[in-house]
């Protein structure tokens, strides 16, 4: 028998917004984007400026001090956005971690996910993660190996701040740049990943998610049509492959 109990519980659960419309308009190019202000994360239909998360039913958008609203993202999940023939483009979003989780935190943007559904582990993708508390790494993963990885020291970026990550891919470059700075930066010419969708993982996260924004990036040279054929992406396609419809 057990008698006096005591307990404290808080109430985070906060409604999506009412007859909600994002006034903000989208710039050309935009392939998604995520400013989490109607309060819904499943909402449908779908677009490109108010997304879907599959596999999520709760989450707590709460009221940013500055206006609009953000995600407040605890503990793991992954969840995957966008379109699978996404080619160059460019990934952006801002992020706060919170002072005080001891736990091995991280934080990884996977892009150009070429995941297959039924067999998980024969996805290939490039991940920029956050981790160890000041490390960024760009890396790539094929069936679930690493087989490439590059990183840099930064400061600890748990440190209740706000942050900023972007992503360039154009053909086989990548570029990362990390509060306006590119701290990681070359090409990938060995079987280089040249298209996919766009996916987010958590583990162990305290972390605040905000503005996440995709947009296409303009190929002077043949455009995407490159990034499928993983050929001439610096030379005009020859004739011979244009009467194939390319």
């Amino acid at each position: 028998m057990f008698e006096n109990w005591t307990y404290q519980y808080e109430e985070t659960y906060i409604p999506p917004e009412k007859n909600w419309t994002d006034k903000t308009p989208v710039k050309p190019g935009t392939l998604l984007r995520e400013n989490f202000d109607d309060g819904n994360l499943s909402n449908v239909p779908a677009s490109s400026h108010n997304p879907v998360w599959n596999g999520i039913k709760f989450a707590y958008l709460p009221y940013a001090k500055t206006g609009g609203r953000y995600w407040r993202k605890t503990g793991d999940g992954m969840y995957a956005l966008g379109d699978k023939k996404w080619a160059d483009y460019e990934t952006s979003f801002e992020f706060t971690c919170h002072v005080g989780n001891q736990l091995p935190e991280e934080l990884m943007i996977q892009v150009r996910n070429q995941q297959i559904s039924a067999y998980t582990h024969l996805g290939r993708y490039y991940a920029v993660s956050l981790r160890d508390k000041n490390k960024l790494f760009f890396e790539k993963y094929e069936s679930g190996t690493v087989t490439y990885s590059q990183s840099v020291s930064i400061q600890n970026f748990i440190d209740g701040k706000k942050h900023t990550l972007k992503i360039r891919l154009l053909d086989r470059n990548f570029d990362v740049i990390y509060d306006n700075a590119s701290l990681i930066k070359g090409s990938d010419i060995k079987n280089p990943i040249t298209y996919g969708s766009l996916a987010v993982k958590f583990t162990n996260a305290d972390v605040d998610l905000d503005n996440l924004e995709v947009s296409q990036i303009d190929d002077p040279v043949n455009g995407s049509t490159d990034n499928y054929l993983l050929d001439y992406f610096d030379t005009p396609l020859p004739a011979y492959l244009k009467k194939y419809g390319y």
